[in-house]
């Protein structure tokens, strides 16, 4: 992690730092926060708490239920195939 901390200022890509304590915690925060102090980073806080709305479940479970299906389908195909590639062995 301080390998991270003392790398990132230096290269312009999005960080995400989730720690929790360390976060809501002032002098935590103040001292993560001044490593940031170049331009180009930008600040920003979230704080969610609390049971997700309704339409964030649903969204949810539809990306679930779409990798599911995804990977679902790459099995059936990959199936699919092997019993083509068996059959065909067995012609010959």
């Amino acid at each position: 992690r301080k390998a991270l901390y003392s790398i990132a200022p230096l290269q312009s890509r999005n960080y995400i730092v989730m720690e929790v304590r360390g976060n809501l915690v002032k002098d935590t925060r103040k001292e993560l926060l001044s490593k940031f102090e170049i331009p180009g980073f930008k600040k920003t806080a979230l704080v969610v708490v609390g049971e997700p709305t309704v339409d964030f479940k649903k969204k949810t479970l539809e990306y679930m239920l779409q990798i599911k299906q995804e990977a679902s389908d790459r099995t059936f195909k990959a199936k699919k195939m092997e019993e083509k590639r068996q059959k065909m062995v067995a012609k010959q």
